[in-house]
């Protein structure tokens, strides 16, 4: 059976930026809007920057529906829509909105970074869903399935079979590097390194140079972004009937187990 997808946005999401928290009460949460997408399904949560609403699909391959990238006004308004023919399910790297900036390889616009599931890398102007540039990453059954990362003027992209730092204004690479195979993987960004887990729950640490060093072998998989705490680098790692949380020293690589739970492909936020 083919669903259909369907953008509903609320009057407290769209609104809360603008009022404090405090302000919300239940009989604030009243349906705005709400706008049928078609055939497919919305992968990740929708971002929202000034006046407008961005949002991913990814399709079900049936028939001739596509992933694709919306923009919404705040009324619901359809601004532009971003379609991708080549990609494979299932696309659920969120999407980056990135502000105009400069940086010594270049200056930007508002922009969009998407990472598609065939592997793509592509930037597109917030304003009118154009696409800026885009770069190729290696796949093995699917490409892009983590969250991008801005890092000053670069955007650090995990890849399936690594980790890519390219500038945002070009797109033009800084390094690729090949680390152990990654799904729905993120990156943490340090002052001095990149850290990122492995679907062998392998923890990998890539210097701003492009020199990769496995750090510790957890078992099980890695499926977010290590969280950097007070206390040391945070790792959930899912395994076949449990999970376990981890603390890691990044000044001597040193692990420490904190918690062990039932199984979960959990991506805890800090």
């Amino acid at each position: 059976m083919v669903r259909r997808t369907v953008l509903a946005c609320l009057l407290l999401a769209t609104l809360s930026i603008l009022f404090p928290a405090q302000a919300m009460t239940p009989e604030s949460w009243k349906l705005e809007w709400e706008i049928d997408l078609a055939d497919g399904y919305i992968t990740t949560h929708p971002v929202i920057d000034n006046e407008t609403v961005y949002v991913r699909t990814s399709g079900f391959w049936t028939g001739e529906e596509r992933p694709q990238v919306f923009a919404f006004s705040t009324e619901g308004e359809e601004r532009w829509n971003r379609t991708s023919a080549t990609t494979v399910q299932h696309d659920m790297s969120p999407l980056l909105l990135l502000p105009s900036g400069v940086g010594p390889c270049g200056s930007w616009p508002d922009l969009i970074a998407v990472g598609w599931a065939d592997g793509t890398v592509e930037v597109l102007r917030a304003n009118d869903g154009a696409s800026l540039w885009n770069r190729t990453s290696t796949t093995q059954g699917w490409g892009i399935t983590g969250a991008i990362v801005q890092d000053g003027d670069h955007l650090v992209v995990p890849t399936r079979t690594g980790m890519m730092r390219v500038c945002i204004s070009n797109g033009e690479l800084d390094f690729e590097v090949e680390l152990g195979l990654g799904w729905r993987n993120g990156i943490l960004t340090t002052d001095d390194a990149f850290w990122q887990g492995d679907e062998s729950g392998n923890i990998w640490k890539v210097s701003r140079d492009g020199t990769s060093t496995l750090v510790a072998d957890l078992g099980g998989s890695i499926r977010h972004a290590p969280i950097q705490t007070s206390s040391g680098i945070f790792v959930h790692v899912q395994r076949g009937a449990t999970s376990t949380i981890h603390l890691l020293n990044a000044t001597n690589n040193s692990v420490v187990t904190i918690h062990q739970g039932g199984a979960s492909p959990a991506m805890p936020v800090s």
